[in-house]
């Protein structure tokens, strides 16, 4: 076998990784894209808008602003304020659609649709029925191949080409009509779709009468696409909420499963009735010539209805209240500036559509999670259980293991639960789900103490036996579902916002009632202690606890007040001795110069033993190398101590409000609770009043929720009272705080109406330096004159040169201008003639308009008093013209003329892609698809991507954020941060993969991800999604990020597969420590699974044990080499090269062969490798999820063997991958 051995330029250029050389970005790369799979995508340009002109620009937001709040309502806080404020109500058009439903309106999405629906509410034959009936007697032989629905639909509908060609309009139709048929050739089919595509819109009911011998437009005179049902109940007195409107219409369906089509989905059938069928087409009459006969333009509405049902005209009245009301409520309606109500539908439909998706979706799912659910999987039956029965597993104490580990007070907690599930069962209010959440996370954490202090080890002589026994011990492994996470259920647009926004503007009042209420619970302690400690050690154990919450505490302080209070706490109790952990015991430790005032200094922004000292060590914890400092504390003087904390941590509210310092009241808070804790344990069997009418309903829901399930809500003690205080009084306080310390806000405001291209066209001028600017074509003249300037207005919608444009004039002061980078203004230049034709017309892409969107920004500042209880609240919009921004969002559909790829599934190349800790390594195989072999390694390298650290750092920065709890507004900083590094990392995996013409193959499971946080992991997650296809996604989100990298109904680009062990496969003889467990498991699984996990650490060291620690790396290949290699060195504090760019665990040494590698680049071609073998033998079971049962470990080492297999018979292959790590840092 040839071995060649490539040269650094062949094989890795820089070993950091850094920006592909030359690779295209930005609009070049997504017509690369789109050229690539021969799809038409879209792409937008967000632009700043100026207008020197205050008052024009005041007047444009004013309409932008008037449109947005008619459309959606008060989402945005000033709104809300100001109409709160005025006591004025506000009422939009989404409202306006709940009212419909309210009033038992249903909709179809054109007339001849809802003269169908009207036909089968009185009881005649439906005219599809006839329709069938017609074609399946004169035309059996078309009967036999069409789908009749869809006919009916297209013969009945205005069905246009529009911007398609012939070629996409005739197939696009092919597939509707003949779905059978999509993927299979048949002459009589496509010539009944040349016959049908070739009708003129205006011919159609002439040959569909002649065709099928009736005209099937049914004979009802009505003029609109909605229709009142008498089976939805219209109750004038009761406001429906949206959830329980979903409801009704969910159930009205299950009684009239016809109405829509038996064979439709529930939720396919909830579009049609809601209206959202067929792009919302229902929205487009009712939201125009509807809204306008309830206007009361209209006087013929509540005769054509009467004419058209029998039902109806016998009840007269109730029909007129329906009607009565929607003429009230349609008059509340603000009319819209920038266009009519109707043409607003793809806005405010496509957001009414989306709550209803997510809500049914989420429901049916936290629904499953509560009180599981029948699976159904081929033909078996099977039950998953759920928190129901999780929880009644727990009451009943089914075994052994329960009995004794759970105490009386997680059976307290556990039957609070289930009471709240009870009240859940019907319905799913946020109230109830919002507290059960709460109080199931405290269950968690409860069960998983108990059983973790019960049964500290597991027991077993292999890792299987461990297995089985953590299934009794381990709390986590006995009730999965309770610890599983629950989500909320979406909330309609607006609805989490007012209440919100209710409770922000009464921050101060929830402030104020809290502590007011803590105080009648201090004034309630006696002389009478009644701790819960049982014994010394108990009360010793407790007050350490305490001061090593407060040392903690003390670090995340913003106030000098409580750091004086816990300094003088601490150095005010007698240092005993030091003790440090050796051999699992506590042994003296000598350090004389320590007092307990160093604790306190600070050494720049850290302080200096904050890591290294602690008052209390867990026995259990992981970490046992701290120094413990012991006090003067015992038996005797313990509970004195905890009741002088009692007394000294009390903050001093009054003068903390009155100085108005949110840092101050935040410490407030966070040491109240300590002291709660404290002061609980000290009178624990005492019961405390509670005055819940010191609490505001509205305020405190969930508190009193809470006491509704307690048997005496008039008196708490212990646990209850501490949960009740913490969690629910406690919590309301710092949620309270936490919204008085943000100050401002950021509010937007996005309309996007039909037609905008044509209302406010694109304008350029171009004497001198080309400028664009948008105007409304009211403002555009054909005549000079009166001060005006020479514009050229873009014409229609397509691109195709000097055509485009015509002379207009206009004030120049009415123009908006386009003011944005030259990259942004390149896209738009690049349609003009400059004498040889369009750039986008060279680049054989067509480029059509469409409409855009206009977005306004503005900063609002809000003021806090907390000492004027009457007006402690200012929201004011920022008038600073740096803080109003303007904007145009402008959409352009992209079509290419060719297609470069027309089969994805003949590509040669696959480009393996493996996580690394700072980007993605990366390696491109080569094959031979028709004798399944592979050729060669084309090329290797690593993307390595800066903006992963700043990710993580600014992380890092929101969580002490959040555990000090300042903020000063909502950042949108690590939102940009994350998709910018998407956009960077993603635009060069595609510009590597399609310039070797490769299928990129990714990791299946990233959760594995060795550093960093979740942000980090999702960043590399979107990535990947945009490429794995449709089956593969799980939203409906992530499909539509394939629609817009790849184009429309673009086929799967790159895939994704499991990535077992692919980084501890050496690239140079194949082995892996996984073969040596895999041989000596049999006689010792346990010895055997101990090696594993130390030729796993021995495999993958990190760069200190690998240069300076374990000496067996000094018999390694080159290992002097990399010894004296300044870029893998540590520099003072500063890192070597290799570690800021590759991370700490990017070196593979290879234990039986001594050789040393890149192991993510390693990994990138084993997952290359898994990928080609899968394709060449169609094997499912080479994902890794797919490996289950008792064989799992040993099919993993087959399919190791199977790869290294192909690996050996490889003609021309580098084995070595990377020859060396120098190779890497040149």
């Amino acid at each position: 076998m040839q071995k060649v051995r490539k040269t650094l330029s062949e094989v890795h250029k820089n070993p950091y990784g850094t920006k592909v050389r030359n690779a295209k970005t930005g609009y070049s790369l997504q017509i690369e894209r789109l050229s690539y799979t021969g799809k038409e995508g879209m792409r937008s340009f967000k632009i700043p808008l100026e207008n020197k002109n205050k008052e024009v620009f005041d007047e444009f937001v004013k309409k932008i602003r008037n449109d947005y709040i008619s459309q959606v309502g008060l989402l945005n806080l000033s709104d809300w304020y100001e109409h709160y404020q005025e006591k004025q109500e506000h009422y939009s058009l989404a409202d306006f659609w709940l009212d419909s439903l309210r009033a038992g309106v249903i909709f179809a999405h054109k007339e001849t649709e809802i003269k169908n629906l009207i036909s089968k509410i009185r009881g005649d034959k439906s005219i599809v029925d006839k329709f069938n009936a017609s074609i399946k007697k004169k035309h059996a032989d078309l009967y036999a191949l069409v789908d009749i629905k869809a006919l009916y639909d297209f013969l009945t509908s205005d069905a246009r080409r529009g911007l398609k060609t012939e070629e996409e309009f005739f197939n696009s139709k092919r597939n509707t009509l003949f779905p059978k048929f999509r993927k299979k050739d048949n002459k009589a089919v496509d010539l009944w779709v040349k016959k049908f595509i070739g009708l003129d819109n205006k011919d159609k009911l002439n040959f569909t009468k002649k065709f099928i011998g009736f005209d099937p437009n049914p004979q009802i005179k009505y003029d609109h696409t909605f229709f009142f049902h008498q089976d939805i109940n219209f109750d004038l007195e009761r406001i429906t909420t949206p959830k329980e409107l979903i409801s009704t219409y969910k159930k009205f369906l299950g009684k009239n499963k016809d109405l829509y089509g038996s064979d439709e989905t529930t939720e396919d059938q909830l579009k049609m009735v809601l209206g959202f069928h067929n792009n919302h087409g229902a929205f487009s009459k009712y939201f125009n010539a509807s809204l306008e006969a309830f206007r009361g333009r209209d006087n013929s509405l509540v005769e054509q209805i009467i004419n058209n049902s029998p039902y109806w005209n016998s009840h007269r009245k109730e029909l007129e209240k329906r009607i009565i009301f929607l003429q009230v409520q349609s008059k509340k309606i603000k009319e819209t500036e920038l266009g009519k109500p109707h043409e607003y539908l793809a806005s405010f439909g496509g957001k009414f559509e989306s709550w209803v998706s997510n809500y049914l979706r989420q429901e049916e799912e936290v629904k499953r999670q509560l009180f599981g659910y029948e699976e159904n999987k081929k033909g078996q039956k099977k039950f998953i259980v759920g928190n129901k029965q999780e929880l009644d597993k727990i009451i009943r104490g089914t075994d052994e293991y329960e009995i004794k580990a759970i105490s009386k007070e997680t059976i307290g907690l556990t039957q609070k639960c289930l009471k709240l599930l009870e009240q859940l069962k019907d319905s799913v209010d946020d109230y109830t789900l919002s507290l059960y959440r709460q109080l199931i996370v405290e269950l968690r954490i409860r069960l998983n103490v108990e059983f973790q202090e019960t049964y500290p080890e597991l027991i077993g002589k292999s890792e299987k036996d461990k297995e089985k026994d953590a299934k009794n011990k381990r709390a986590d492994k006995r009730y999965p579902q309770i610890f599983k996470d629950i989500k909320l259920i979406p909330n309609f647009l607006g609805e989490t916002k007012q209440m919100v926004y209710k409770k922000f503007i009464r921050s101060a009042d929830i402030l104020y009632e809290g502590i007011n209420f803590i105080d009648q619970i201090d004034k309630q302690i006696t002389q009478n202690l009644l701790p819960c400690f049982k014994n010394d050690k108990e009360r010793i154990e407790f007050t350490e606890k305490q001061f090593e919450t407060l040392r903690r505490k003390y670090y995340l302080m913003n106030s000098s007040r409580f750091h004086h209070v816990i300094e003088g706490i601490i150095n005010n109790r007698k240092l005993i001795e030091m003790k440090k952990r050796e051999n699992s015991e506590l042994k003296t430790f000598s350090d004389s110069k320590f007092v307990l005032s160093k604790l306190f200094l600070k050494k720049g922004k850290k302080y200096e033993n904050e890591v290294y000292y602690t008052f209390y060590i867990n026995p259990k914890a992981r970490d046992q190398r701290r120094i413990k400092i012991v006090l003067d504390i015992n038996g005797n003087n313990s509970v004195g101590i905890l009741q002088d904390l009692v007394q000294k941590l009390k903050p001093k509210w009054d003068d903390i409000i009155k100085k108005n310092d949110m840092g101050e009241l935040i410490d407030a808070i966070e040491i109240e609770k300590v002291r709660l804790g404290i002061l609980i344990a000290l009178y624990c069997e005492h019961k405390f009043k509670i005055k819940k009418e010191l609490l505001s309903l509205d305020l405190f829901a969930s508190a009193y929720q809470y006491l509704e399930l307690e048997d005496d809500p008039e008196e708490l003690s212990g646990t209850n009272l501490g949960r009740f205080l913490q969690s629910l009084v406690c919590s309301e306080i710092k949620g309270a705080i936490n919204k008085i310390s943000r100050t401002e806000y950021i509010e937007r405001y996005t309309v996007q109406p039909m037609n905008t291209e044509k209302n406010y066209p694109l304008l350029i001028n171009k004497e001198g330096k080309a400028t664009w600017h948008i105007a409304a074509k009211d403002d555009l003249s054909k005549k000079k004159g009166g001060g005006t300037v020479a514009m050229n207005q873009k014409i229609g919608k397509n691109f195709f040169g000097k055509q485009d444009y015509k002379t207009v004039f206009m004030l120049q002061d009415k123009r908006f201008d386009l003011l944005t980078s030259k990259y942004h203004l390149q896209f738009l230049s690049k349609t003009l003639d400059t004498g040889g034709g369009s750039w986008w017309k060279n680049k054989n892409i067509d480029l059509n308009l469409s409409s855009y969107s206009f977005i306004f920004e503005q900063k609002v500042k809000v003021e806090w008093d907390l000492t004027n209880l009457d007006h402690p609240i200012k929201i004011k919009p920022s008038e600073n013209s740096d803080d109003r921004r303007l904007f145009v969002s402008i959409p352009f559909v992209i079509k290419p003329k060719q297609t470069k790829r027309k089969d994805l599934q003949t590509r040669v190349n696959y480009m393996g892609i493996d996580i690394g800790e700072y980007g993605l390594a990366w390696t491109i195989i080569n094959i031979d698809l028709k004798n399944k072999k592979i050729n060669k390694i084309s090329k290797q390298g690593f993307i390595y991507e800066p903006l992963t650290h700043k990710v993580r750092d600014y992380v890092a920065t929101i969580k002490d954020n959040q555990v000090r709890g300042t903020f000063g507004m909502p950042d949108t900083k690590l939102a940009r941060l994350r998709e910018n590094a998407i956009t960077s990392l993603r635009n060069q995996v595609h510009d590597i993969a399609m310039r070797y013409d490769a299928k990129p193959v990714y990791e299946f499971e990233i959760s594995n991800f060795e550093t960093g946080s979740n942000k980090v992991k999702v960043i590399y997650d979107s990535v990947k999604r945009a490429d794995i296809g449709r089956g593969q996604n799980n939203t409906e989100a992530d499909n539509t990020e394939v629609n817009l990298v790849w184009g429309k109904t673009s086929k799967q680009f790159g895939s994704q597969i499991g990535a077992y062990a692919t980084s501890y496969i050496c690239s140079f003889c194949g082995y892996s420590p996984y073969y040596e467990f895999e041989n000596s498991k049999s006689g010792d699984e346990e010895g055997a699974r101990d090696n594993l996990y130390q030729m796993k650490k021995l495999s993958r060291p990190s760069l200190e044990d690998f240069l300076q620690g374990n000496p067996v790396y000094k018999t390694f290949r080159d290992f002097d080499k990399y010894k004296n290699d300044q870029r893998l060195q540590k520099t003072g504090d500063k890192d070597g090269e290799w570690k800021t760019h590759r991370g700490n665990t990017a070196i593979y040494a290879c234990q039986k062969c001594r050789h040393i590698s890149d192991a993510d680049i390693q990994a990138s071609y084993w997952i290359a490798l898994k990928q080609v073998v899968r394709d060449f033998y169609k094997d499912k079971e080479m994902d890794g999820d797919l490996i289950q049962g008792d064989n799992k470990d040993k099919r993993k080492v087959n399919e190791l063997n199977r790869l290294i297999g192909v690996h050996k018979d490889v003609p021309i292959i580098n084995k070595n991958l990377i020859t060396s790590l120098d190779i890497n840092l040149l």
